[in-house]
């Protein structure tokens, strides 16, 4: 288990979720998405996964945070500018 009580099996689920589940993301109790908790416990692959799958970097926990405020990882950081970047 790591720091966040969060099994990593369990955000890799989070990854692979249907189509339906990307539309509208699971919250936990505290409104953290997978992406929040993939970004904290610094899980790069299953941030980009998730990214990839479709997920909203953009979306606040009940705390106020976005996905980039949880981590201390430089390049989780990064990752997830690019997905918040203007497109055009």
């Amino acid at each position: 288990m790591n720091p966040l009580g969060l099994h990593s099996h369990a955000v890799f689920s989070a990854a692979h979720s249907t189509a339906a589940e990307k539309r509208a993301p699971a919250e936990d109790n505290e409104g953290q998405t997978a992406l929040h908790y993939a970004s904290a416990c610094e899980f790069a692959e299953i941030v980009e996964l998730l990214l990839n799958s479709g997920a909203d970097p953009s979306i606040k926990d009940m705390e106020g945070s976005l996905p980039e405020e949880v981590t201390e990882s430089s390049a989780i950081s990064s990752l997830l500018r690019q997905h918040t970047a203007p497109k055009g």
